[in-house]
């Protein structure tokens, strides 16, 4: 992450989160990876929306992270699970008024049946942010983390030969084995 911050990436915590409903159809979507460190990643979402169901009927999920401009890639795979509500919270507290009104008056995934009640989100949204009251995090806003099982980091070259390492383990928490894999 420090060097595809240091390279100037654009994004560098935009990642592709994939999930997978209880009959196996899969999803795909760009998250904003918020923290990690050595047992999780973590990111956010409300639970009512697909990827919130989806985990909930099968934690198992996939993530990507692509940093083009540093010829690197990592694929993460493992299960995913609701945070403690304080980590929630604290997420909640760190996010801009605006992102937090939004939150609040829109349902991540809803029909909007007319531009006019689009408008209206927007008006909604637009007034929550400029009052002075709190905006409250509503209990559908989670944070969920992902313990990965196993981690693929590949690193491009130009004769195609890429660098590849992946690391795997029986279950979130325990030790990893690696090793190195061809292109």
């Amino acid at each position: 992450m420090r060097r595809a911050e240091s390279a100037a990436v654009s994004y560098p915590n935009a990642v592709t989160l994939s999930s997978a409903s209880r009959s196996g159809v899969v999803s795909s979507r760009t998250v904003i990876l918020k923290a990690f460190d050595d047992e999780q990643l973590v990111f956010e979402s409300e639970s009512y929306s697909r990827k919130g169901i989806e985990i909930a009927e099968n934690p198992h999920v996939a993530l990507t992270i692509h940093w083009r401009e540093v010829h690197r890639q990592i694929c993460v795979t493992g299960i995913a699970a609701p945070a403690a509500a304080a980590v929630s919270d604290e997420m909640w507290a760190a996010r801009g008024r605006p992102n937090q009104a939004a939150s609040v008056v829109a349902r991540e995934g809803a029909t909007v049946d007319s531009v006019a009640a689009e408008l209206d989100l927007h008006s909604r949204a637009d007034a929550l942010t400029k009052s002075e009251a709190p905006i409250s995090r509503p209990l559908t806003y989670q944070a969920y983390g992902l313990f990965p099982t196993t981690l693929e980091f590949w690193e491009g070259s130009a004769d195609r030969l890429h660098r590849r390492v992946f690391y795997e383990r029986e279950s979130p928490g325990g030790s990893w084995s690696w090793r190195r894999i061809q292109p």
